[in-house]
């Protein structure tokens, strides 16, 4: 479960099992595209790059 507690701060809390994460969020005010769109770009290289190097 994720989630974002105070947005002014940019922290985000992360609940795996037992275990919780603060994670800090950090990035400029006017970048081009939108948290969502950076981490499925991120995501979608990760998996590229997993099935690239199976190959």
């Amino acid at each position: 479960m994720c989630e974002i507690k105070n947005k002014s701060q940019s922290t985000m809390n992360i609940q795996l099992g037992k275990n919780t994460y603060i994670v800090g969020i950090n990035f400029k005010q006017d970048a081009k595209e939108t948290l969502d769109e950076k981490l499925n770009r991120l995501i979608k290289r990760d998996v590229m790059e997993s099935l690239y190097e199976e190959n």
